[in-house]
């Protein structure tokens, strides 16, 4: 479900607006242009034809578009405008997109982005942010849809671009509901319905109501989503659009089999499939989710409908086409109901290989569901620590247009002036860097506190666990074993604390201990490798800044032992009678 928004929303960009599609118009155009091309006198006037060229490609054969933005490319030199290079960039970008390979893409549109900036060109600027945005949020990666989604926001305010701002409250939506902020996702997702209606922007309005659908359709409220999903298929069966008809049917088809209408549910996946067939160069967005998604869908309902034969072929498939685009939500289903499959037909093997598979990708699903929560905050951080830095930068702007005029001041008034001035933007430039200082440290303190906080936990543990196994010892050799009234019950008690003693708690905290302290052991045994394993354990209970008697407390020795102990650990690191133990460890 969380994929079908993300594609939906890329498409937001993705495809071309107001774009003459017919073949003879379009062969027309490119005869034309590669006339002008041969007879171009001009380098820049050839680059522009190149370009034009690779635009009207885009949607007839993306090879050649991707051949003359590269000709355009290579025939670009210092002189080239900004503006005319972020154009080859951005038609660059277009044919990544349609061939899916979206980190090319993200690479390119960035180059358009620095381009567009340099020329001042702000709506191509703010499109590239909006495509930017988007790519990143199919990748998973928030917090750089975020920023990026805001720097678009704030240009198309700036600048009145009024059609852009539903695009983006869309996708801010769609992180929302990334973040399963669901209500928020709704409030997102409305106010763009609401725009669009405005801008009487089908499509779009098509969209928002896909994704109202889909929010509904998570909240387990699965009247409001068919309604919803039955809306956007009216307008795209109107508009004759055949990747979002493929998708809406899908949609549909997922609702039904929720309401355990199946035979309607199998009705509108082979929809889905039929519209996937139809879908041109018109559509930009990676496309084979959906028809991985409707086979395994597909798939499902024939094992529900006890059909094994149609289940193991739709699922079997479903699987290797989502296993190659890494969608584990969908090959975590999809091994889910094969290891079913296989274990009704009594097949172990592959029942258990499929079982496992389905727990592998389950979990790493699972890990990336709870991140997206995360990732929205470390976002929405990394955005407000942006928003400050540009603030601050503003200022530093202001100061500077402010110490123009002083200095002219300052030259009519008397040098005076000029250094007291000098004096206070020093002293406050001075101060910014103590409280930045400042801030760096108390982060650090934090960070170490929590680290120490943790280790002394697995500690505890240890501890606690020892504790247990001397507890048990006492009641194997205690009388009342001899008893046949208590021998019984005290077996069972011994058996279930050796069980939770079983866990090597040692083990546990070196492995807690080397996830803060990353490369200790390592360093320290390969300058000193032969330090023993309880040697080893002394040196990370000094790393912790512990005293001799924790230690002796922890590990169940005398005070005097450590202190035998800790001599000689000192002889075999070879340090002096002035060197400190402990300040020597803080180095590894």
């Amino acid at each position: 479900m969380l994929k079908r928004i993300y594609f939906t929303a890329l498409l937001l960009i993705l495809i071309s607006i107001g774009a003459d599609h017919s073949s003879a118009g379009v062969q027309s155009a490119i005869d034309s242009l590669k006339k002008e091309a041969v007879t171009a006198d001009h380098l820049q006037q050839r680059i522009e034809i190149y370009i034009r060229l690779a635009n009207l490609y885009e949607h007839v054969n993306p090879d050649s578009a991707n051949y003359f933005s590269y000709e355009a490319l290579r025939l670009s030199d210092s002189k080239t405008p900004p503006e005319i290079m972020g154009r080859i960039y951005d038609c660059m970008g277009h044919v990544a997109v349609m061939r899916d390979s979206l980190d090319k893409a993200r690479e390119v549109y960035e180059q358009a982005a620095q381009y567009f900036s340099e020329a001042n060109e702000w709506p191509e600027l703010i499109h590239v942010y909006m495509v930017l945005g988007n790519i990143y949020l199919v990748k998973d990666q928030l917090a750089d849809a975020l920023t990026y989604y805001h720097k678009g926001i704030e240009g198309a305010e700036k600048y009145n671009m009024k059609a852009m701002l539903p695009q983006f409250q869309l996708n801010m939506g769609t992180i929302y509901f990334q973040a399963k902020s669901y209500d928020d996702a709704l409030h997102y997702f409305n106010l763009s319905l609401s725009r669009f209606h405005e801008n009487h922007d089908s499509v779009n309005i098509g969209i928002a109501l896909e994704n109202i659908a889909t929010v509904y359709s998570n909240l387990n409220k699965l009247d409001s989503s068919e309604m919803n999903h039955l809306k956007a298929l009216e307008i795209f069966q109107a508009l004759h659009d055949h990747a979002n008809l493929s998708n809406s049917y899908m949609n549909i088809g997922e609702v039904l089999s929720k309401k355990n209408n199946d035979t309607a549910a199998l009705r509108y996946l082979q929809l889905s499939l039929d519209e996937y067939d139809k879908i041109g160069n018109e559509y930009a967005g990676p496309r084979s989710v959906i028809r991985a998604e409707v086979w395994i869908q597909t798939g499902s309902i024939y094992l529900k409908l006890h059909q094994p034969e149609k289940a193991l072929l739709y699922l079997h498939k479903g699987f290797t086409l989502a296993k190659e685009s890494s969608q584990l939500s969908l090959m975590a289903t999809a091994c889910q109901d094969l290891s079913s499959l296989w274990e009704q037909r009594s097949v172990a093997d592959s029942a258990l290989y499929y079982s496992k598979l389905h727990s592998v990708y389950y979990e790493q699903q699972l890990n990336a569901d709870n991140l997206h929560a995360l990732s929205y905050q470390a976002a929405k951080f990394e955005f407000d620590q942006r928003t400050k830095a540009a603030e601050l930068a503003q200022m530093k702007a202001d100061a500077q247009r402010n110490s123009i005029y002083l200095m002219l001041a300052i030259v009519i008034g008397g040098l005076s002036i000029a250094i007291l001035i000098l004096f206070l933007l020093v002293k406050l430039g001075r101060n910014r860097l103590k409280e930045a200082a400042l801030k760096k440290l108390n982060l650090e303190n934090e960070l170490e506190f929590r680290n120490k906080e943790l280790t002394t936990h697995v500690m505890y543990q240890v501890k606690n666990k020892e504790f247990i196994l001397k507890i048990s010892e006492k009641l194997k050799n205690a009388s009342l074993m001899d008893n046949p009234a208590y021998s019984k019950m005290l077996k069972e008690i011994i058996s279930e604390m050796d069980i939770d003693s079983n866990t090597d708690s040692w083990k546990e905290f070196e492995i807690r201990f080397q996830r803060v302290y990353i490369n200790f052991y390592k360093n320290l045994s390969a300058r000193f490798p032969d330090l023993t394993p309880n040697e080893l354990r002394t040196c990370a209970f000094l790393k912790l800044n512990m005293s001799t008697k924790d230690i002796a407390s922890i590990t169940y020795q005398t005070v005097n032992s450590i202190d035998v102990a800790r001599h000689r650990l000192r002889q075999k690191l070879g340090l002096g009678k002035d060197e400190n133990l402990i300040s020597f460890l803080s180095q590894f």
